[in-house]
């Protein structure tokens, strides 16, 4: 015998849905859908939702009449977006039905939820977030712990609440009457506050029958509104004979979706429906597309060269037909590869030109500059130095603003890092950015040609400036300081720049067995916080950022896992990478 569960009265609602009956029985026979990490979705569906062809009348989900939680949300989604004729549909237009579905449940609840744009952005974080879950196969104690909490927070309630809910059901109208508050309204009041309260907790209430008072109070509100929504509707249509009228053409290519009514249970809101779109579009190109600064900029953004350009806009191009229906011919274009190179480094200009217009209007008034040196090696082999200069400061410039990344040469043409060259290139930036008055601190990596007290790229930009600055060198180095005087004291002491040890490590390591399979000598015996040890290092590895995503870098983690190796931890083969060795100098 089941236990007595409080039952909450809600209003029905209804929904319109496209009918997938066929389609549904072809999925299910194929076997196309796994889903290992919430199981299949139809599990949560009810079988008269599956196999009806009027599943706007059907409410979806099996079991008590609850609030939606974020399990049923993504199964019903996944439902949706799998079935035959719908994978082709966008994710957006399948949050919309999914988002339709759950505002019915809380329609019924009469409560108040957040528009329908976030309800669908909502629904699709919901989705992407299991499958950044779902596609790890990985089955480490980590991973399988990570599903493992997974899966009992999509037990939740899928929370689609307006901010000021409860407010709302305290001041409304239908559930307290200002005029007659007497004890029947008042459970009213507290049975809803109950049942949202529970919705958000243990999950034991459910709805039951529909609320006749209520309903017929937001029916007469509807009524009282139906005067201005038709003569909205009636202004819609003189509105789009008016389009028709002026340019037909258009009209047919542009149209989306029209807003139909569904009079089917006498509800005042309005379905989409899809409308099919033309297969072609008709517009007008430039003899000379490269002229747009916007084309250069996704150009060089996907580091498309001048002659891939031309090869992508010349097919694509070939792949339609002129206003006349004959082949287009390619001569009507400029598709000279020097003409693209020319426009393109035009167009640069006018970039740089536009960026600097705009961080002159949202410049703040309190900068930080940045600048950082880097040695690299040019295709043909030569060395040059490369110099990158940016500022950060709030409100619109917290990530930092790259104002340039220039080249530094001596007098001679040769590659240098002098604090002389450096401070010539700040130093120029400043100006032609106009931030003298705005700079407050330096950040800077703590080298001699940066913090040098009398050539240092610091001391002289300072002395340049006319002003006071504060100084925010990198301490990173500090920490190493630390680990090479531990390291001296255990092993021989060793003053060239180079560290020894790795530098014979780095020659030997090409002779060394790296594969899986490979024996690893492992530290036994009483060790000193052992166990301490592992546990940071298995923190380390484990460690993820607000958008879920794995904090620790790659040299942190070969150093983890090659320490959790040597004492004694047993790692999955993919865990365990060995790498090339880089620099071997006592500045890294």
């Amino acid at each position: 015998m089941q236990p007595a569960v409080p039952v909450h009265n809600a209003c029905a609602g209804s929904l319109h849905l496209t009918s997938w009956k066929t389609a549904n029985k072809e999925l299910r026979g194929s076997g196309q859908s796994t889903y290992s990490l919430l199981g299949d979705p139809e599990s949560v569906l009810k079988s008269e939702y599956l196999e009806t062809d009027k599943q706007h009348e059907v409410l979806p989900f099996k079991g008590k009449l609850n609030l939606p939680n974020r399990e049923q949300v993504v199964k019903l989604y996944l439902y949706q977006r799998k079935l035959p004729g719908n994978y082709r549909d966008s994710k957006e237009r399948v949050a919309q039905h999914v988002a339709e579905v759950i505002s019915t449940y809380w329609k019924m609840a009469n409560f108040d939820t957040i528009k329908k744009q976030n309800i669908e952005k909502k629904v699709l974080k919901e989705f992407e977030e299991y499958q950044n879950i779902n596609k790890n196969k990985r089955e480490t104690d980590r991973e399988r712990a990570v599903k493992e909490k997974y899966r009992e927070d999509v037990k939740k309630v899928f929370d689609i609440a307006s901010k000021d809910l409860v407010e709302r059901l305290k001041k409304n109208r239908f559930l307290v009457d200002k005029k007659k508050k007497d004890e029947k309204q008042k459970e009213k009041l507290n049975e809803d506050l109950a049942f949202l309260g529970d919705q958000y907790g243990a999950r034991v209430f459910s709805m039951g029958s529909m609320d006749l008072e209520y309903a017929d109070k937001l029916s007469d509100k509807e009524n009282r509104l139906n005067k201005d929504s038709k003569a909205h509707e009636n202004w819609l249509a003189e509105s789009e004979e008016r389009k028709k009228s002026e340019n037909e053409l258009r009209a047919m290519q542009k149209r989306s979706a029209s807003e139909v009514e569904d009079s089917g249970k006498g509800d005042n809101y309005k379905v989409l429906y899809s409308v099919k779109k033309a297969k072609t579009v008709t517009l007008e190109l430039p003899k000379n597309p490269w002229n747009s600064p916007e084309v250069t900029s996704m150009l060089d953004r996907t580091k498309l060269t001048s002659r891939q350009a031309v090869g992508v806009f010349s097919a694509l191009v070939k792949s339609g037909t002129s206003a006349g229906g004959e082949e287009v011919d390619l001569n009507n274009f400029t598709l000279s590869q020097s003409s693209v190179h020319r426009s393109r480094d035009k167009n640069r200009g006018i970039l740089v030109q536009m960026a600097k217009e705009e961080f002159e209007k949202k410049k703040p008034k309190h900068l930080s500059l940045h600048w950082d040196g880097k040695m690299m090696t040019t295709l043909l082999g030569e060395q040059v130095e490369w110099e990158s200069i940016l500022v950060a400061g709030a409100p619109h410039y917290q990530e930092g603003k790259l104002l340039t990344v220039t080249r530094l040469v001596n007098e001679e043409g040769k590659p240098t890092s002098t604090g002389l060259a450096q401070a010539e290139a700040v130093l120029k930036e400043i100006e032609q950015w106009n931030l003298l008055e705005r700079i407050r601190s330096f950040v800077f990596d703590t080298t001699a040609s940066n913090s040098g007290l009398r050539k240092g790229c610091c001391v002289r930009v300072m002395k340049s400036m006319a002003k006071v600055v504060f100084f925010c060198g990198c301490r990173h180095h500090v920490c190493e300081l630390v680990a090479k005087n531990c390291w001296y004291t255990l092993f021989e002491e060793d003053l060239s720049p180079d560290c020894k040890f790795f530098m014979e490590v780095k020659e030997l390591l090409a002779d060394v067995d790296t594969s899986n399979e490979a024996e690893i000598t492992e530290l036994t015996g009483n060790l000193f916080k052992k166990e301490e040890a592992i546990e940071y290092y298995k923190w380390l590895l484990s460690k993820r950022n607000k958008r879920n995503e794995l904090c620790v870098r790659d040299d942190y983690r070969e150093l983890a896992t090659g320490s959790l190796r040597l004492l004694g931890v047993k790692l999955d083969n993919k865990e365990m990478i060995w790498k090339k060795c880089g620099a071997t100098h006592k500045a890294r």
